[in-house]
């Protein structure tokens, strides 16, 4: 029977840099080991048992104290068997109609579909094109690695996100006028790649991709208006340049700003989180969620305007 086991990951973030607690058994076998030895806090469970109470058991057992605060757990969304077979279903017809070259494949897409500005219009006319280019098309699926249709109370507020499937899709062919077979479509759906269908929902009993339902795709600009910044020191340090504290590199980018200049929001979205600084004394950081899975964070903001505060929506380029 296999064992399993459950652990938590601390982690905290300093200035920047996210630290997690790594632990190292002790006993003489692992004197002098290194290697494969670093783990989390943890230890096993039984099937009657919780795992995220066993979780805290096992910290507290291997750590000599308790841990509090603000857990993340690993439950991204859920889903049903049902759920599960109508979304394989989808894609398989999908594959199945382009593979055929019948219009019918943009039945996938809801009537409503809108992505970043793309209809379900332009993906029947992207599917016809491709049907009087190219002849054999084959399809394969693979990677099909999460679907969640439905969330409850148990999914952290920094990982909610609408029904989705995570999966991926390469159609090749043979050039209508000949030639070597080539590939006319790939697609890796997901949160970090082409999430065109990646968003799925139900339209008339049957699973089908939905988009962001937004017109036009995501843009960002800069958190300071023209004026405010400043080149007495560093000007502007890039993502993963740091000039002080941070060799290592640094996973944001550092704006000077003039004295008594504002920050800015860089897009429009809603503010989700304001938590001191942990590093600087008075100040704080800011995260503004815009939309699913596309988060900013402003951190060292001297003093916040009157308005801002958790819940509230904030647009380009309304004061920080």
């Amino acid at each position: 029977m296999s064992k399993k086991s459950a652990g938590l990951l601390l982690f905290r973030d300093v200035a920047g840099t996210v630290e997690v607690l790594l632990v190292h058994p002790g006993g003489p076998f692992w004197t002098k080991k290194d290697e494969g030895a670093w783990s989390i806090p943890k230890g096993e469970f039984s099937d009657d048992e919780d795992p995220f109470h066993a979780a805290l058991r096992e910290f507290e057992e291997e750590m000599g104290g308790a841990v509090t605060g603000d857990f993340i757990a690993g439950k991204e969304g859920l889903t049903s068997t049902g759920d599960v077979m109508d979304v394989l279903r989808m894609l398989r017809t999908f594959a199945d109609r382009i593979e055929s070259e019948s219009p019918s494949a943009a039945n996938a897409f809801a009537s409503t579909y809108m992505h970043d500005g793309k209809t379900k219009a332009d993906w029947q006319a992207q599917l016809a094109a491709l049907f009087a280019a190219y002849d054999s098309l084959h399809v394969t699926i693979d990677a099909v690695k999460q679907i969640f249709t439905f969330n409850d109370a148990d999914v952290h507020p920094m990982v909610l996100a609408p029904p989705r499937v995570e999966w991926h899709l390469s159609v090749t062919g043979v050039p209508a006028g000949g030639g070597p077979v080539a590939t006319v479509l790939d697609l890796t759906s997901a949160f970090a790649g082409d999430p065109q269908l990646f968003w799925i929902g139900y339209e008339g009993g049957n699973a089908v991709f939905v988009g962001n339902g937004y017109t036009s795709p995501f843009s960002i600009s800069m958190p300071v208006q023209p004026g405010d910044s400043a080149r007495s020191v560093y000007g502007l340090w890039p993502l993963y340049v740091h000039g002080g504290g941070h060799p290592e590199g640094h996973p944001g980018w550092d704006v000077e700003f003039a004295a008594g200049a504002k920050v800015r929001a860089s897009a429009d979205g809603v503010i989700d989180q304001i938590v001191p600084n942990l590093t600087f004394p008075g100040q704080v950081d800011v995260r503004v969620k815009h939309r699913p899975g596309i988060t900013t964070q402003y951190g060292h903001i001297g003093a916040l305007e009157p308005g801002p505060r958790v819940g509230a929506p904030r647009g380009v380029p309304s004061t920080l």
